[in-house]
C-alpha cells in the first residue's frame, strides 16, 4: 500500500481510497480542487499500484496498514474519509476496527 500526499499538513485530514482495479490517480482531478484546504492522503492499494509489483492480500490487511499509516503518520486522527467501490469495503473496515 503506498500513501500519496497532497497539501499542508495543518489542514483538516481528507483520507481517499480507490476501487477496485482503480489507481490513486483516479483522484488527481479531486485533489487539484481540495488541496489548498486539505491535506489529503490518496491511497494506492495494493495490486493496483502503476509501475509495481504488489499483491492484494484481503481488505482486512489493507485496512490495517491504513489505521497504522493514520496512527503513526496523522496521530489518529481524520476529519474525512471516502472509499470507491473496494475502497469503501476497506474503509468499513478499517472504522470497524476503530
Amino acid at each position: 500500500m503506498e500513501f500519496h500526499t497532497y497539501g499542508k499538513q495543518e489542514n483538516p485530514k481528507l483520507l481517499l481510497i480507490p476501487g477496485l482495479g482503480v489507481s490513486h490517480e483516479i483522484f488527481l482531478p479531486l485533489v487539484k480542487l481540495l488541496e489548498t484546504r486539505f491535506y489529503i492522503i490518496s491511497v494506492g492499494v495494493d495490486g493496483f499500484l502503476i509501475g509495481k509489483t504488489s499483491q492484494f492480500t484481503s481488505v482486512d490487511d489493507q485496512a490495517g496498514q491504513a489505521i497504522q499509516y493514520v496512527k503513526q503518520e496523522l496521530a489518529g486522527h481524520l476529519d474525512v474519509a471516502y472509499g470507491l467501490s473496494l475502497g469503501g469495503k476497506i474503509l468499513s473496515r478499517m472504522l470497524e476496527r476503530n
